[in-house]
């Protein structure tokens, strides 16, 4: 597990290697760009990764308009650790995903 804490530290991570990436974990409101572009720039170099995005409120991004974009997941703080935790089961099933024991969340 990774754990990046700047938006483009983390797309120049991927970037250079998108493949050891299982599945990315993103906040939508960040300093230097939403979860939203964030996860639609990834998903243009990997169209099948699996994305979460999370936020407290946002006028911006909804799980329609998320979806829309491709985004696999979609979460609402505050949000309990089993409910974290079923939704990444079921974002990793729904997407055939099998870890490859290098799981990377990027935050």
């Amino acid at each position: 597990m990774s754990i990046i804490c700047t938006v483009f530290m983390g797309f120049a991570t991927f970037k250079n290697k998108p493949d050891p990436f299982d599945l990315v974990i993103t906040y939508q409101p960040m300093p230097e760009m939403t979860g939203v572009d964030l996860a639609r720039s990834m998903l243009r170099i990997r169209p099948e990764l699996p994305i979460i995005v999370c936020t407290g409120y946002s006028s911006q991004v909804s799980r329609e308009n998320a979806e829309f974009y491709g985004i696999k997941g979609f979460a609402l703080k505050p949000l309990a650790r089993k409910d974290l935790a079923a939704l990444l089961r079921k974002v990793l099933d729904d997407g055939n995903v099998t870890c490859k024991g290098t799981t990377r969340f990027l935050y």
